[in-house]
């Protein structure tokens, strides 16, 4: 196996890679936390119906719990790009491995994000075909790209992704696989809260 060494008089930052993996860990359990709440009081509220006294405080609290989980998401999306930003800028200043091999558990992982970028991209596929009912957030798509545009950017996502995950250490390699599955369970989520679907 060659190894490849890196000299561009850049130190990696590994505490810092730290840091922002414990943070968006944070944000996902918070994540989670307010989708509780808002699967319980939406579950109340269908349950009790309109005529009862606790449907208004209920609806508020889902619609409270709603935003929250909106909030997180974007901010957990922008921690996770983050985290791939910088243990990719250690992949090209530290000693690395080329090719080295998958584990089992990066495999399975891989195949998660895999399945989870292919809802992501049905979702945006369906958000493209409705236009008066939906609008994109991807920068890179623009707010009502065409399906066109959408399989063009996700088969050029999944292609430049996976070199880049191969070109990894193994070590940042399990950490930028987490973090993009973090960005895609969000995505997908998000998109199912508010209705998009997963036909292609």
């Amino acid at each position: 196996m060659q190894t490849l060494h890196h000299h561009t008089g850049v130190k990696p930052d590994h505490a810092l890679a730290n840091r922002l993996h414990a943070l968006w860990l944070r944000r996902c359990a918070r994540f989670r936390e307010a989708h509780y709440a808002y699967c319980l009081a939406d579950e109340h509220a269908e349950r009790v119906g309109r005529d009862h006294p606790t449907y208004a405080r209920a609806r508020a609290l889902a619609g409270h719990a709603a935003r929250l989980m909106d909030i997180l998401h974007k901010q957990t999306a922008r921690l996770a790009r983050a985290q791939i930003a910088a243990v990719g800028l250690i992949a090209t200043v530290a000693p690395a491995h080329a090719g080295d091999d998958w584990t089992d558990d990066q495999q399975t992982k891989g195949v998660a994000l895999a399945t989870l970028a292919v809802a992501d991209w049905a979702q945006t596929r369906n958000i493209a075909r409705h236009p008066h009912v939906w609008h994109e957030n991807n920068p890179l798509l623009g707010p009502h790209p065409s399906v066109a545009e959408v399989d063009r950017h996700f088969v050029a996502s999944a292609l430049i992704g996976a070199a880049i995950l191969h070109a990894l250490p193994t070590r940042y390699r399990d950490a930028a696989l987490t973090a993009g599955i973090v960005i895609e369970a969000g995505c997908v989520a998000n998109n199912l809260r508010i209705g998009v679907g997963l036909r292609f």
